[in-house]
Order: C-alpha cells, then sequence, then structure tokens
C-alpha cells in the first residue's frame, strides 16, 4: 500500500469548498475489476462518499462508500456484477453529514448528506 503525503504548501479548504481534482478508472485485464483513483483537494474536516460504476444501459455494476476519509488520495478496486456493457460511467459524490441528525434510514441519511462536489467520467472495458 502507498502512503499519501499532504504537501504543506497546498491549500486546506473547509467543507464547503473541498473539490474532486481527479476521478479516473482503470480497467483490469480480466474485465471483472476496476481500479479507481479519486483525488479530492486537502480538506479541514474529514468527508464522506461514494463511488458507482453504471453501464451503457444505466445499470449499477458497482459502488463503494467511505466515511469520513483519512487522506485526500483514494484508490478503490470495484467488482463489477451485471452486464458490462460499453460504454461505463464513473460516478463519485463527496458530502458530508449534518452534524444536527444522524441517520437512522436510508431515507434520513439522504436528507442528512450536504453534497459539496461530484463528476464523471467515462471509460470503456477492453473486450
Amino acid at each position: 500500500m502507498e502512503a499519501f503525503f499532504r504537501d504543506p504548501n497546498e491549500p486546506v479548504f473547509p467543507p464547503a469548498e473541498v473539490r474532486i481534482k481527479e476521478l479516473r478508472a482503470e480497467p483490469r485485464p480480466d474485465r471483472q475489476r476496476v481500479r479507481v483513483f479519486l483525488h479530492i483537494t486537502a480538506f479541514q474536516k474529514r468527508p464522506s462518499g461514494e463511488v458507482r460504476i453504471l453501464n451503457a444501459k444505466g445499470d449499477e455494476l458497482a459502488s463503494a462508500n467511505f466515511i469520513e476519509a483519512l487522506s485526500p488520495r483514494m484508490e478503490f478496486t470495484l467488482h463489477l456484477r451485471g452486464e458490462v456493457l460499453n460504454p461505463h460511467q464513473l460516478q463519485a459524490r463527496i458530502f458530508y453529514l449534518s452534524e444536527e441528525s444522524r441517520p437512522e434510514s436510508e431515507e434520513d441519511f439522504e436528507s442528512a448528506r450536504k453534497l459539496v462536489d461530484q463528476a464523471q467520467t467515462d471509460f470503456e472495458v477492453p473486450t
């Protein structure tokens, strides 16, 4: 595992100003896994987020969530399930949970999130 160290000259942003700097997908040769690279701005408060992969039909093939990220650079290996149909779309969302209320259900979770940034990129899985 590679350790990521923050550049001391890089500015650190408050929650409302945290942004996605890079989002990239690297399909693995087995056509069943995709390595996802997510780089966000340095943050004062640890953000949460999610990444999803959709196929050309819009079916979700993989997803991952993270709670209170420790580093602005993240890597995930997502395992594709379902029909691998090009082109694919990688989506990412960065958010903070409301401090006033902790969600008890999935509906509460959606309303407790304050979305600060989102991004998407298309990629192809080699055939």
